[in-house]
C-alpha cells in the first residue's frame, strides 16, 4: 500500500483517533503533529517503508495506528521528563537564590553589627573610604543603586559590581577575623528559624 495513497485517505479517522487520545493529557501537542512524525519516521526508515508498501489496507491501518500509539507513548515521555527537568530546576533556582537571600542578610546584620563610628581600626582600616562610603549608603542608609550611581555619576551597572566586590570582601573580614562569628552564628540560626 502506497503511504501517500493510505494517508490522504485515512487521515481524518487518525486526526480524530490521536485527538481523543490527546486532549486527556494536557499535552500543547496537537494530533497533527504527531502524525506527521510518524509518517517521517517511516519514510526515513527504508525498512519500515518497505514493509508498510507490503500491506493490505487493513493491516496497514492496524500498523500506522501502532505507530501512532508508540508516537504518542513517546511524545508524553518526553513531556514529562521535560517537565520534570523544568521542576527541577525551579527548585534549584528557587535554593540559590533563597541562599543569596540569606548571604545578603546575614551580610547586612554583619554591617549593622559593625558599629562603623566605634569600630576597632583594624577593621576599619580593611576597607577604603569609597568603600566605607558605599556600606553607609547601600547596607545602613539602604539607598537604591539608581541614587548613588546618580551621585556618583556613574553608571548604575558600576555601582553594583562594587556592592558585589564590597560583599566579597566583607565575608572574607568576617572569616578571616573571626570577629563576628558568634553574632553570625545566632542570626543565621534565626534566619533558619524564620524560613
Amino acid at each position: 500500500m502506497d503511504l501517500g495513497t493510505f494517508y490522504e485517505k485515512h487521515k481524518q479517522f487518525y486526526y480524530w483517533f490521536l485527538y481523543r487520545k490527546l486532549k486527556n493529557t494536557g499535552l500543547p501537542y496537537h494530533a497533527e503533529d504527531i502524525i506527521h512524525d510518524a509518517v517521517v519516521a517511516i519514510i526515513a526508515n527504508e525498512k519500515h517503508l518497505e514493509i508498510f508498501e507490503n500491506l493490505t489496507e487493513k493491516q496497514a491501518k492496524q500498523y500506522f495506528k501502532t505507530c501512532l500509539v508508540n508516537r504518542l507513548i513517546d511524545t508524553i515521555r518526553q513531556e514529562k521528563r521535560r517537565q520534570e527537568q523544568l521542576e527541577e530546576l525551579e527548585k534549584t533556582e528557587m535554593t540559590v537564590l533563597n541562599r543569596e537571600i540569606h548571604v545578603c542578610r546575614m551580610e547586612t546584620a554583619v554591617i549593622e553589627k559593625m558599629d562603623l563610628e566605634n569600630c576597632a581600626p583594624a577593621v576599619l582600616c580593611l576597607f577604603n573610604s569609597r568603600e566605607m562610603e558605599l556600606i553607609r549608603l547601600v547596607f545602613l542608609q539602604e539607598l537604591p543603586y539608581r541614587e548613588i550611581a546618580k551621585r556618583d555619576r556613574v553608571k548604575e551597572s558600576a555601582i553594583a559590581m562594587r556592592v558585589v566586590r564590597l560583599r566579597k570582601k566583607i565575608r572574607k573580614i568576617c572569616l578571616k577575623q573571626h570577629v563576628f562569628d558568634e553574632f553570625v552564628e545566632k542570626k543565621m540560626e534565626m534566619l533558619r528559624i524564620c524560613s
